[in-house]
């Protein structure tokens, strides 16, 4: 008898839920409609998508992403694997991601590797396994092959701010060259002859590409690059107070500073020091620096134009998975604020 009363109610609640037949009957379209509107697969009028969307509002309805994977043999979901959120420009790229995503009918699953090369092994081979479509990668591997071999042949990925020779995968990177040309330029035109590099991971390819253009630039203006003028740090180990000091020691009068958290560390550690102030260069994203570092010279990293950019184009790998390859190289803007005392 108990039973029989709730296999009743089960009926009764499987009869209830509203389907999509339900919304395009309120919403006075039909139910293709109502499936680009909610599947962002095809444009509609305003007034049309605001029928449907408050249709399902009105009527509670939830889509069936189970059925739509069965059906498409997608998941609708895209993974974001990234070195350190707590990193303010990294922070900035999930944000615009999400946006893009969301717009397009799409989930994001982020993941946080902490700058850890296991971690990010584990978590890569875990998503590829079919848990989502596609993977946004923000790698700290030092092998292209290590990486490769995690991924089944023709799985759509893009590497975020990152590149590795002979890759097959799609990029969206940042040129930092120019911008750090720049810098010295600036700095030398006011005096400053021993200038410090505070780096990142060594073996990425932002790193290393920083670390170059810092190089060449230096050996341009025929300034001396002494040992111990390029110092690593890494944003997870609060390390740019150990990187400033090295530098001091070594009576740098200025210092590059080519990561954000680093960046943060290193301007509240000279602001807390007496006598004359060291010339400091940060890289962050626009919207952190325009309040952190509003009297610091800054070269700004285009964090939502790479978020904006790197969700359009894998979404278009995994609608277009024979296309060529796809290598985008944005640039950053400089802003120099350079104490003339």
């Amino acid at each position: 008898m108990v039973g029989g009363l709730m296999q009743k109610r089960l009926n009764s609640q499987k009869e209830e839920r509203p389907s999509m037949r339900d919304v395009a009957k309120r919403a006075g379209v039909s139910t293709a409609t109502v499936s680009h509107v909610l599947n962002k697969t095809q444009c509609t009028s305003e007034q049309v998508t605001a029928r449907v969307y408050e249709a399902v509002n009105a009527l509670g309805y939830v889509p069936n992403y189970n059925a739509r994977s069965l059906r498409t043999g997608k998941k609708g979901i895209i993974g974001f694997v990234l070195p350190d959120i707590s990193n303010s420009y990294f922070a900035t790229i999930i944000e615009e991601v999400e946006n893009v995503l969301g717009e397009n009918g799409y989930h994001l699953i982020i993941v946080n590797t902490r700058e850890d090369e296991e971690n990010e092994e584990y978590h890569i081979k875990y998503l590829a396994s079919g848990v989502v479509d596609a993977l946004l990668i923000a790698s700290t591997m030092h092998k292209y092959e290590r990486l490769e071999r995690l991924l089944p042949i023709n799985f759509p990925v893009l590497l975020v701010d990152r590149y590795f020779e002979n890759s097959k995968y799609d990029t969206v990177t940042v040129s930092s060259s120019q911008a750090i040309y720049n810098c010295i330029r600036e700095l030398f035109f006011h005096n400053h002859s021993k200038i410090g590099f505070i780096a990142g991971i060594p073996h990425i390819s932002t790193t290393i590409d920083r670390v170059k253009a810092y190089q060449q630039a230096m050996l341009d203006f025929k300034l001396p690059v002494l040992d111990g003028m390029v110092q690593y740090g890494n944003s997870m180990r609060g390390s740019a107070q150990k990187c400033v000091e090295t530098l001091q020691k070594i009576e740098c009068t200025a210092i590059i500073v080519s990561n954000g958290l680093m960046s943060i560390d290193a301007h509240r550690y000279l602001n807390n020091q007496a006598g004359k102030p060291m010339e400091l260069v940060c890289f962050d994203d626009l919207e952190i620096s325009s309040f952190l570092f509003a009297a610091t010279s800054t070269i700004y990293l285009p964090a939502r134009d790479l978020g904006r950019i790197a969700s359009q184009q894998i979404i278009k790998r995994i609608n277009e998975p024979n296309r060529p390859k796809q290598d985008i190289i944005l640039n950053c803007v400089v802003n120099m604020h350079i104490n003339n005392d």
